[in-house]
């Protein structure tokens, strides 16, 4: 879990939560930076840790991961047969060392999890990719995907259809659901993500404003943490559209804090450009909270029509559809009812289960 960065995003999340299964058959020793040994001790205290990054602070992502793609190289790491090599991402500071500990150690298994393809258009993170996956096609023994699209785009590429599992991802239902949260702030509608430019957070600010233009006390929690440039972006942009008493950036929060937000939310809201399954978006379901995005392909894969759909980048479209469920209870109630029947499907003990056979664990 190398390429932890700032936040917790959907693929840290699963992986920390399969971890709860996975320390009952294995001993777990996940390499990582102190940022993200922090973030794993909130979901799971029985791990040992190799850390690549003393830093607590995150600055510039691609010298902090070249830093620690390196820096993992040099470990020397005692593996013997019957040990899995288990890549949480395909960001390359999880790859590259990977590779190289396969390399040397032949006999043991290579497990690759792989989300979503980067859009051509983000140059440098699409080139990564790439060379990621060349990396992977050489050694990697399975190879897991959690939607269709993902593993048709990777046997395209000459992967080894044999090599590749699909396996949904999924989130601790009943303990989401059996927690009592606090009492908070109602809000129209919460976003929950690491504040990136893919996650649609330039858009959302838009988005937004036009929602207030109809109904003028909408209020909008978001929460995540990002880089301060970023951050400052957002605030400056909040500022100029005058929404400083309409939108409320809470940072990064545990998940209790967050659920209770998104629990006494009307909405969920998240207008990412690319995902490869959208954690967040069951998590918000299984609170019952219905939810609102873009029309990429992968939600109808795995969400079908349990939430609402519109265009890519569409901003005034998207306003306009959540403008007509905050003024439509009965609607609000029909999305949360069908949200929650269809994220049962997606028990993490599922997940933990198929994960395992592959891995030989059971």
């Amino acid at each position: 879990m190398n390429s932890y960065s700032s936040g917790k995003s959907g693929g840290d999340v699963l992986f920390l939560e399969l971890c709860k299964y996975f320390n009952q058959y294995a001993e777990i020793t996940v390499i990582t930076s102190c940022l993200g040994k922090k973030l794993a001790l909130e979901y799971c205290d029985n791990l040992n840790f190799i850390i690549t990054d003393k830093r607590k602070h995150f600055k510039n992502i691609i010298f902090t991961y070249l830093f620690r793609g390196i820096k993992a190289l040099f470990f020397r790491i005692k593996l013997k047969i019957g040990d899995v090599l288990y890549g949480t991402s395909d960001f390359l500071p999880d790859v590259l060392p990977i590779f190289f500990y396969k390399l040397y150690n032949k006999k043991v298994m290579w497990v690759q999890k792989i989300y979503h393809i980067i859009p051509s258009n983000r140059k440098f993170s699409s080139y990564a990719q790439n060379f990621s996956f060349f990396l992977i096609k050489l050694l990697c023994n399975k190879i897991i995907v959690i939607n269709s699209n993902v593993k048709e785009y990777l046997i395209k590429k000459g992967f080894d259809e044999k090599k590749i599992e699909i396996i949904y991802p999924g989130i601790n239902l009943n303990d989401i659901r059996n927690k009592k949260y606090k009492d908070c702030t109602n809000y129209s509608a919460v976003f929950v993500s690491r504040l990136t430019e893919s996650k649609g957070i330039y858009e959302l600010i838009e988005i937004w404003s036009l929602v207030c233009k109809k109904i003028n006390n909408a209020k909008l929690a978001v929460i995540g943490s990002g880089d301060t440039e970023i951050i400052n972006g957002l605030a400056g942009l909040i500022k100029v559209k005058n929404l400083e008493n309409n939108i409320n950036m809470l940072g990064y929060l545990k998940n209790n804090d967050m659920y209770s937000i998104i629990q006494s939310s009307k909405l969920f809201v998240f207008p990412s450009h690319e995902e490869g399954f959208g954690l967040s978006i069951a998590e918000a379901m299984a609170l019952e909270t219905p939810v609102i995005v873009y029309n990429l392909d992968v939600y109808k894969e795995i969400y079908e029509d349990s939430v609402t759909y519109a265009e890519l980048l569409n901003t005034a479209q998207f306003a306009d559809k959540i403008v007509k469920l905050l003024n439509d209870e009965k609607l609000l109630a029909y999305y949360s009812k069908l949200g929650l029947e269809i994220v049962k499907r997606y028990d993490i003990s599922k997940c933990a289960e198929k994960e395992l056979t592959i891995m030989g664990f059971i």
